[in-house]
C-alpha cells in the first residue's frame, strides 16, 4: 500500500509541473488538458508539483521491504540448543564433593603395669664352722642367747642364710621366721648381736642380705643336717618365698 501512495504522488507531481511549465494544451493518460493558466497558477502548480514529486521518492525510499526473511535453521544433533526450546540442554554431571576421612586421634600406648608383688629368695649353706671363733672372740653378754641353747644338753649347729627380695615392694625379714627341717621335725633357729649373724629389718626391692642363724639338735641329726639331709623353709603367708637351695 505505500508502494502506490508513493507512484500517485509521482504522477500528480509530474503532471502539475506539466501544466506549470506548458500552460494546458496537452494529453495525458488520453484526457486533455486545455486552456491557459495565469502566472500564479503556473507557480503553485510547479511549487505542488515538486513537492509531490519529491513526496513520491521519499515514500518510495522508505517503504518497508516485503521479503520475509528464511528462519534460522534449527541445529540437530548433540550441543548445545541455541534458540530452540524443543531442544533440551544436556544434564551437567553432579558434583561431588571429596570424602575427607578425620585423622584418628593420637592414643598413647598404656604403659605397663607391674604387678605389686612381695617375693624372697632364699638360699642357705652350713655354717657351724664359723661358731667356734665367734664363741672364742664374744663377750658373755654376746653369748647369752647361745647359753640358753647349750643348757638344753643339745648340740648347736649354725646355716649361713642368704635372703633376697625378688619383689616389687620393700619387705620386713625376720630371723624368728626361719624354721630348719629333718623329716618330721621342725625346730627354730636363734640370732645374736654379733655382726656375722642374720639380722632382721626393712629389705628394698633387688637388695639381699646375709648371715648366720643357729639352732639346737641331736648329734647324729645334726650330723646328717650338715651333709645336706635337712631344709630350711621361711613361714610368712603374706610373702611368696622361693627356696634357691644350698
Amino acid at each position: 500500500m505505500p508502494g502506490n501512495l508513493a507512484i500517485g504522488a509521482f504522477v500528480l507531481g509530474a503532471i502539475l509541473l506539466l501544466v506549470s511549465l506548458l500552460s494546458g494544451g496537452f494529453k495525458i493518460f488520453g484526457a486533455e488538458i486545455s486552456g491557459t493558466t495565469g502566472k500564479t497558477g503556473k507557480i503553485i502548480s510547479f511549487v505542488l508539483g515538486l513537492v509531490f514529486i519529491i513526496t513520491g521518492f521519499s515514500t518510495s525510499g522508505t517503504a518497508p521491504s516485503n521479503v520475509i526473511p528464511d528462519p534460522d535453521p534449527v541445529p540437530i544433533g548433540p550441543g548445545p540448543r541455541g534458540d530452540d526450546p524443543s531442544v533440551l540442554p544436556e544434564p551437567a554431571p553432579p558434583r561431588t564433593s571429596p570424602i575427607v576421612v578425620p585423622p584418628e586421634p593420637f592414643r598413647p600406648e598404656p604403659e605397663p603395669t607391674t604387678a605389686s608383688v612381695r617375693r624372697l629368695d632364699i638360699s642357705w649353706r652350713d655354717g657351724t664352722a664359723e661358731l667356734a671363733p665367734i664363741v672364742a672372740q664374744s663377750s658373755p653378754a654376746e653369748l647369752a642367747s647361745l647359753s640358753v641353747m647349750m643348757a638344753a644338753g643339745v648340740d648347736i649347729f649354725a646355716f649361713r642364710v642368704k635372703i633376697t627380695n625378688t619383689g616389687s615392694q620393700p619387705l620386713v625379714i625376720s630371723p624368728e621366721n626361719i624354721q630348719v627341717h629333718y623329716g618330721t621335725e621342725k625346730v627354730g633357729v636363734t640370732s645374736m648381736d654379733h655382726p656375722r649373724f642374720l639380722r632382721g629389718g626393712n629389705l628394698q626391692p633387688g637388695q639381699a642380705r646375709e648371715g648366720l642363724v643357729a639352732f639346737t639338735a641331736r648329734s647324729d641329726i645334726g650330723s646328717a643336717i650338715r651333709l645336706g639331709s635337712g631344709d630350711l623353709s621361711y613361714d610368712d603367708d603374706s610373702i611368696e618365698v622361693t627356696y634357691g637351695g644350698r
